[in-house]
């Protein structure tokens, strides 16, 4: 039920970056993370006339900035991803995102990505070692996609969208030789 945001009240050197938020909530319940104890358990989106009629109101802009899509996850959802990359397919506007490592396992979800304007996104990679991701998250989804680390952000970076790793440093199980091996990554 959100109103499209003021976006004009942009002053032009603020249009540089321009943030937009179409959904709220993650399924990965991170322990160390507050999305949960913010927002809750469930999974909120944006319709498709709310996500129109934000990207028509950015494009009205006078300066063509980059988007920044503030989902806490932009693979919470993925009929909402498809239906966003859809929605920016036309805006001829780049963006970035933060994702979790899932983003890397479909190259057909990551061309459309690419297509709709997306060039950076940041995963919450957390760790590089088996006993830095047991128990990070509640399944141990992070650890379980441990060893395809490599595999996914090639895929990723291969079709044109760089990615920024983001780690947690000087967890309880954390070593010299983890800091050695993180560096090495």
């Amino acid at each position: 039920k959100s109103p499209t945001p003021l976006y004009g009240a942009l002053r032009r050197e603020e249009q540089r970056l321009i943030p937009m938020q179409t959904s709220r909530g993650c399924p990965r319940g991170c322990r160390f993370c507050n999305v949960r104890a913010l927002y809750g358990e469930g999974f909120r989106v944006k319709t498709q006339a709310q996500l129109e009629r934000e990207v028509e109101a950015i494009c009205a802009l006078p300066v063509k900035g980059q988007l920044y899509i503030t989902n806490d996850n932009l693979m919470g959802d993925a009929d909402h991803f498809k239906l966003l990359c859809a929605v920016l397919q036309n805006s001829a506007r780049h963006w970035y995102a933060n994702a979790d490592i899932s983003f890397g396992q479909d190259e057909t979800l990551i061309r459309r990505a690419y297509e709709s304007g997306l060039r950076q996104v940041l995963i919450g990679l957390e760790g590089v070692t088996e006993a830095g991701l047991r128990g990070v998250d509640r399944t141990n989804f992070k650890l379980r996609h441990l060893n395809r680390y490599r595999d996914y952000i090639e895929r990723i970076q291969s079709n044109g969208i760089g990615v920024t790793g983001s780690f947690i440093v000087g967890g309880l199980h954390d070593t010299a030789e983890n800091f050695s091996q993180l560096a090495e990554f």
